[in-house]
């Protein structure tokens, strides 16, 4: 075994971020690969909202340092009068 020159034993070195991946309750993170219907509407950074009850497809989850998920979906899009399916990044769990 190796000394600690910290003076405290390394069983007690708290990080309190690491905490936090693993207290949370995820919403999200099961269901990447699988379909998910909104139940509210989601306004974008874009000007448009997904309206509620549009099927979307959860391709990511991420996390971040303080342990909000990230969710990155494909939605179906009205664009020039045509549907189209675009991926949306960094959605936060709360908003869907």
């Amino acid at each position: 075994m190796y000394h600690n020159p910290y003076g405290y034993p390394t069983y007690m070195h708290h990080h309190p971020y690491v905490d936090n991946s693993y207290n949370r309750a995820p919403q999200f993170e099961n269901k990447i690969g699988q379909y998910y219907i909104l139940p509210k509407p989601v306004p974008l950074p874009t000007g448009y909202t997904i309206p509620a009850n549009t099927r979307v497809f959860i391709h990511n989850v991420t996390l971040t340092a303080t342990g909000e998920e990230l969710v990155t979906l494909v939605a179906p899009i009205l664009k020039g009068g045509n549907w189209v399916s675009e991926t949306i990044k960094d959605i936060p769990a709360s908003q869907l």
